[in-house]
């Protein structure tokens, strides 16, 4: 952007030609003004950055053909619909998940015994099994009180329930009194008998 010609913008703008008499006003001719001008030099723009899949690089060449033979029957299911297609197609997906996981686990346990002994290396090889890395998708604040508002909803209604179950319950159920017990002197340990040699001979 040339900041000669986003002065000269400015200039033409009411922010400089017309200001408004007080603050607030004033101050809302500025935001404006200023937006309607890098909106026209500068315009928001938006794209997708696609991510490389984390599974690239631990994938053996018997996992990659296993993914590769899935998709093949994926398609050819697909396009002929044959129930014998979708069953060699559900073969070949747990084939392939088999494979996938058994490469998974002999990378990162290679990766392990290498770093062994290396505390820094081991947490983080730990947090990479643990995707703690993996960013959180954004959530919008209305997003985020409409989510709080059905978890509410769904506790409330949740405690309702119980709460009218257990009246319901109580309602229909005869009266049960219950019988005090009986209870007997409590035995005070006031004195302790001598231990005989007998006695410690047979706990050993």
């Amino acid at each position: 952007m040339d900041p000669d010609d986003f002065a000269a913008q400015l200039l033409k703008t009411d922010a400089y030609v017309n200001p408004a008499d007080d603050v607030d006003s004033f101050y809302n001719q500025i935001q404006s003004s200023v937006t309607a001008v890098l909106d026209g030099l500068a315009p928001l723009k938006t794209f997708t950055k696609r991510r490389g899949k984390r599974s690239s690089r631990w994938l053996s060449e018997a996992a990659v053909a296993a993914k590769r033979k899935r998709r093949q029957l994926e398609r050819h299911w697909k396009r002929t619909g044959a129930e014998s297609d979708r069953v060699a197609y559900r073969a070949a997906c747990r084939a392939a998940n088999d494979e996938i996981n058994a490469s998974r686990s002999a990378y990162y346990t290679q990766q392990l015994t290498e770093v062994a002994g290396n505390q820094r290396a081991t947490w983080r090889l730990a947090k990479e099994l643990l995707h703690s890395d993996d960013d959180s998708p954004t959530i919008s604040p209305q997003d985020a009180s409409s989510l709080c508002d059905g978890f509410c909803r769904c506790f409330s209604d949740k405690l309702i329930k119980i709460t009218e179950s257990v009246n319901l319950r109580l309602s229909t159920s005869p009266v049960y009194h219950r019988q005090p017990t009986h209870r007997h002197d409590p035995s005070l340990l006031d004195g302790l008998p001598e231990v005989t040699i007998v006695e410690v001979t047979r706990l050993i």
